[in-house]
């Protein structure tokens, strides 16, 4: 076959074939049969889709909220141990309200136990009396009352810095031991 183009200069469709200049009106009835024939392909442009790259988790973060689960951890056991020490609180309180009362008994008895006049008639029973005077006996100390001081020997100066440089180090020696 020879070759064929299509010029489009004007408005008609000229086919230029083995450079005759003739019309030929059977070309688009084969054209057509053709396209019909031979499966159209057709493109989709689809759009570009920007992807975002993959995030990673920073390590800081992940200590943030491991910091966060332990500080929340630590807050719940305080509450636990407020609880519990709230209700040995109460206990306390009640025990001290007795023993408050137990201690009114107490002391009310011990007051009747140790009455004077009780002791008085306690002490008459077993036969005790009141000393006489010629039973009394006071003691003279006529010598007067002495005491001795001894003085201490005045250091120098670089004596008295030495001095003061041990008791300090035993000081510092004595609160960490």
């Amino acid at each position: 076959m020879a070759a064929t183009r299509t010029r489009r200069g004007d408005m008609r469709d000229y086919r230029v074939s083995n450079s005759n200049l003739a019309y030929d009106y059977s070309a688009l009835e084969r054209e057509r049969v053709q396209e019909v024939r031979r499966p159209r392909i057709r493109t989709i442009a689809r759009p570009k889709v920007y992807l975002r790259p993959a995030e990673r988790v920073s390590a800081s973060a992940v200590a943030g909220f491991i910091g966060v689960a332990v500080l929340l951890m630590m807050v719940l056991l305080s509450y636990a141990q407020l609880t519990q020490l709230s209700a040995s609180v109460v206990s306390l309180e009640k025990q001290v309200s007795a023993l408050e009362a137990e201690n009114v008994t107490l002391t009310a008895a011990y007051n009747r136990a140790f009455d004077l006049e009780t002791v008085e008639s306690t002490a008459r029973a077993a036969g005790m009396s009141k000393p006489s005077p010629s039973q009394i006996y006071y003691l003279d100390m006529g010598a007067s009352d002495s005491a001795s001081v001894y003085t201490h020997k005045e250091y120098d100066v670089l004596d008295q810095i030495f001095s003061s440089f041990g008791q300090g180090f035993y000081s510092v020696v004595e609160y960490f031991a």
